[in-house]
């Protein structure tokens, strides 16, 4: 989930104080980007993340779905041939990956080493709540919350961001 050489980076100051807004899912982040010439096509030093790479990895559903809706390409490759469904499905970001399956992601798109975004999810005890985005039309987020709430707890990272997870999806 990272490469340790750089590729493709605009010279712009703007561009880490607006990764770190992403990173915090900060409203004011759309209008940061807006300024911007070409924001879409920004890549980072290092991981070649586009912005809604960043937005994915992070869990940001709404900041994804503006960022589609204002030319950031869903099919967009980092330097792991990775697109953002293949870093929402690794970090079981339910809301991120219906999005972006919405916004015609690829599911069987294989990063360098030959795993598709499902079998991302399932290496991190996602699978069977991926297996319900394909099967439900969720359009409430109460139904997310009821599928949240009834999945057993995952290993992914730690207790805590577990429970942020639940936390977030269930004060939406």
């Amino acid at each position: 989930m990272g490469c340790s050489f750089a590729l493709l980076s605009k010279k712009d100051p703007k561009v880490g104080y607006i990764a770190l807004e992403i990173e915090k899912g900060t409203p004011k982040v759309l209008e940061m980007l807006k300024s911007l010439k070409d924001w879409p096509n920004y890549k980072m030093r290092q991981t070649s993340w586009s912005f809604l790479h960043l937005a994915c990895w992070y869990g940001h559903d709404w900041l994804a779905n503006e960022m589609i809706s204002n030319g950031a390409d869903p099919l967009a490759l980092d330097c792991n041939n990775e697109t953002p469904l293949h870093l929402a499905a690794y970090r079981g970001h339910l809301k991120v990956i219906s999005v972006l399956l919405k916004a015609g992601s690829d599911q069987n798109a294989e990063n360098l080493y030959g795993k598709t975004p499902y079998q991302l999810a399932k290496e991190n005890g996602f699978d069977k709540d991926y297996d319900l985005l394909e099967n439900l039309d969720i359009t409430r987020d109460d139904a997310w919350c009821e599928i949240r709430k009834s999945k057993e707890l995952c290993n992914v990272d730690t207790m805590l961001w577990k429970n942020s997870q639940i936390n977030n999806l269930v004060s939406i």
